[in-house]
């Protein structure tokens, strides 16, 4: 196929039930079976006509993932996706009910959660440490008024069992959990960044990829589309000619920088030291919504399944030489980062038995474990 028609791949999505589990007045969503693949393919597309933001500092080395060139001239590799969050329409690359710390909390002005939550249809009270076949996290989480942050992340190759769906591990921006009066919202808005491994059930490989996703009123009270939208696309314009979401990154020690900020109309997204794409606000805007800035930060690692699934790179997070996430940074509006500020408050974990954290500096910390 030319360089201008790229390669189209259809993956198949499969229908899911999703159940929410409420932990430590914290909210998961799990769903029974597999959720679809991230896109793994692109099509060759006109570079967007749009000037990116001015460039982050990074020291990110570029020998940890060698680029090449993916298009002709002029072209960008769009990911390709599904475009309804509804996986009963038949959609590809559905992402209904994946999870996502994002709280449910009402937060003290300037507090912080701790730690993830999520929302979808059935409710189970869940007493004990372990939410078994659900989602588990550990999490970093930090109330701001930022118009975006960055991380540095280790990346690996974690096992993932073949039942599960995957382990990851990524940073998100959110819309508040509360209003103005303290009261809990009713929808949230979310973009997210990160690399992930999914199991040979689930995926085309196993290898680790770059993704991105975002959220569009986000409720409590859903239907099987819960705002999630899809894994690479559904609405992700791609600006990069050398690096796109659903690529193979590599694994690797060095921490490779990512990044959230919103800048003259789009929700921008940096991968080690170049601004990859952007989500358009018009996304959000053309159902009412205004979303142009952080309220909540949150880095994480995150195991989608049962408990038998390594995080990070499977070593426990409170050793040395588990996986890292570091130069964790809030973007202010004149573009400068500086140190994020997380607390032991603003760290969460589901299981600490299986998947735990060390060496918090408040702008870094280690994570992970291999499991139970």
């Amino acid at each position: 196929m030319d360089a201008l028609k790229g390669s189209l791949k259809i993956i198949s999505v499969l229908t899911m039930t999703v159940s929410l589990f409420v932990f430590n007045g914290q909210i998961f969503a799990a769903s029974t079976l597999s959720l679809a693949s991230p896109a793994r393919d692109f099509t060759c597309l006109l570079a967007p006509k749009i000037q990116a933001p001015p460039r982050l500092s990074t020291s990110t080395s570029r020998n940890a993932q060698r680029l090449r060139s993916i298009c002709a001239a002029g072209l960008v590799p769009q990911p390709v996706g599904g475009q309804s969050p509804d996986p009963q329409q038949g959609s590809v690359l559905c992402r209904c009910g994946k999870t996502q710390p994002v709280g449910g909390k009402t937060q003290p002005v300037g507090g912080q959660s701790s730690g993830p939550q999520q929302s979808t249809v059935l409710v189970h009270k869940v007493n004990s440490l372990q939410v078994s076949n659900g989602f588990h996290y550990v999490d970093a989480t930090q109330n701001t008024t930022s118009i975006g942050a960055s991380g540095s992340y280790t990346q690996d190759k974690p096992y993932v069992l073949r039942q599960d769906d995957h382990s990851l591990a990524e940073m998100a921006v959110l819309s508040p959990y509360s209003d103005s009066n303290g009261n809990p919202v009713k929808q949230q808005q979310i973009i997210e960044i990160g690399w992930t491994v999914e199991s040979a059930t689930v995926a085309k490989d196993t290898n680790t990829h770059l993704f991105v996703f975002h959220w569009i009123n986000r409720s409590l009270a859903c239907s099987t589309s819960c705002g999630a939208t899809c894994y690479n696309a559904c609405g992700y314009v791609q600006y990069s000619s050398t690096i796109y979401p659903g690529m193979t990154v590599a694994v690797t020690q060095v921490p490779q920088k990512y990044a959230i900020m919103h800048y003259e109309g789009n929700w921008w997204l940096w991968y080690q030291d170049q601004w990859i794409g952007y989500f358009p606000d018009s996304l959000w805007s053309s159902k009412g919504i205004t979303f142009n800035k952080a309220s909540v930060v949150q880095w994480f690692g995150e195991v989608a399944g049962g408990l038998h699934t390594q995080m990070g790179n499977g070593i426990f997070g409170e050793q040395s030489v588990s996986a890292s996430i570091t130069d964790m940074h809030l973007i202010d509006t004149s573009l400068k980062e500086s140190n994020a500020s997380v607390t032991a408050d603003g760290m969460g974990m589901t299981d600490p038995k299986c998947y735990n954290y060390g060496n918090l500096t408040g702008f870094s910390f280690n994570y992970g474990g291999p499991g139970c």
